[in-house]
């Protein structure tokens, strides 16, 4: 099951909790892609991104 995230401007990390390893894909507000964002693990579960310029929503999806 993957986790919806809602960047409402203005910050510049985002951070969640995240029981495995997965990963980040990017939308413009229109709901079109953007790519894949990088992410780091800043300790266990816990995880950390720079939104990106034309981002709005990000999308975790973990894998196995």
């Amino acid at each position: 099951m993957g986790m919806k995230l809602i960047d409402i401007y203005g910050n510049q990390r985002i951070g969640f909790r995240v029981a495995r390893s997965g990963v980040i894909m990017a939308h413009d507000p229109d709901g079109n892609p953007l790519g894949k964002v990088e992410f780091t693990a800043s300790r266990p579960g816990w995880c950390k991104f720079a939104p990106l310029p034309a981002g709005r929503s990000y999308v975790f999806s973990p894998t196995h």
